[in-house]
């Protein structure tokens, strides 16, 4: 088995990297059913959720508008 480090595994460059995490892919390899739904969609997509037997994940992505910071002056 390789060490972790600058070679592989975890701790390569982009090899733990999770900042943007694809939840439904993530949601669907472990057999759970996921669906990427919109504002607009977001009523029927969790109503089917519900509906469905065990564990969904309905994901609504949001933009996080960060403001400026005023306390570095």
């Amino acid at each position: 088995m390789a060490p972790d480090g600058p070679a592989g595994g975890p701790f390569a460059p982009g090899g733990g990297e999770l900042a943007r995490p694809d939840c439904v892919a993530l949601a669907e390899f472990f057999g759970v059913p996921g669906v990427r739904t919109t504002p607009e969609r977001l009523e029927q997509d969790l109503a089917k959720a519900l509906q469905a037997p065990g564990p969904s994940v309905v994901l609504l992505p949001a933009v996080l508008r960060m403001f400026v910071p005023t306390h570095l002056d």
